[in-house]
């Protein structure tokens, strides 16, 4: 009887073993499991420059912007706003052709992203509280809406409108074309510049093939 008592007491002591070992291989495997979740995650957030171009308010609180941004290119983003003051994302930060710092997570099979955290990246000085330097913002922002749809990365493109941003906002005189001049030379950018090294007084301008010629087309879409 005592003998089968040791026995038994043996037993259960080796299938506790056993037990205690098995909840520390599972315990493992899910901290495994979940770091290594929580290291695909980080890697899928990302920082980046950015210009906001629309922003499109929906329900109560939610917003959808669409931004040219340095590392991916046009991206449309999804959030809520906060109801308090205390949040990282306000609205005031996403008017139309705001200088941003963003940091969001990418999926590129996504829509829509997700922002995490933003922050200005340069505060304008007098295109907001400049009425005509408003209203060409206000427009350029709209042909740059439409223009940059479906625009992949281009950091030559990025660098040109920032840069161009940045002057604007600066410049305090000689700026009443600027509107004709950035969208002249954006299109370099976008592939259909004209090409002027063959001008010559009193050529025509084919407008179809975006080169001056000594003889004027069959065609009507020609400029003297």
């Amino acid at each position: 009887s005592g003998a089968k008592v040791c026995i038994s007491f043996c037993s259960c002591k080796f299938l506790l073993n056993i037990f205690r070992k098995r909840v520390c291989f599972c315990t493992f495997a899910l901290l495994s499991a979940r770091c290594g979740m929580f290291s695909y995650y980080l890697n899928m957030l990302e920082k980046s420059r950015a210009i906001v171009l629309h922003m499109l308010k929906y329900g109560d609180s939610g917003m959808i912007v669409d931004m040219l941004t340095e590392s991916h290119g046009r991206l449309s983003f999804a959030m809520r706003m906060p109801k308090t003051q205390k949040g990282k994302l306000k609205r005031q930060l996403f008017q139309p052709l705001s200088l941003l710092e963003i940091e969001f997570d990418y999926r590129q099979k996504m829509e829509l992203q997700r922002l995490r955290d933003v922050r200005l990246l340069l505060p304008y000085t007098s295109i907001p509280f400049d009425g005509s330097k408003l209203s060409v913002a206000l427009f350029l922002a709209e042909f740059l809406y439409h223009a940059t749809r479906g625009e992949q990365r281009n950091d030559g493109l990025f660098e040109y409108i920032e840069t161009a941003l940045r002057w604007y906002d600066a410049s305090e005189s000689d700026f009443a074309n600027f509107h004709l001049v950035f969208m002249i030379r954006m299109s370099r950018f976008v592939g259909f510049l004209p090409n002027v090294d063959d001008y010559e007084d009193g050529c025509w301008f084919d407008l179809r093939s975006a080169q001056f010629v000594n003889m004027a087309p069959i065609h009507a879409d020609v400029q003297i």
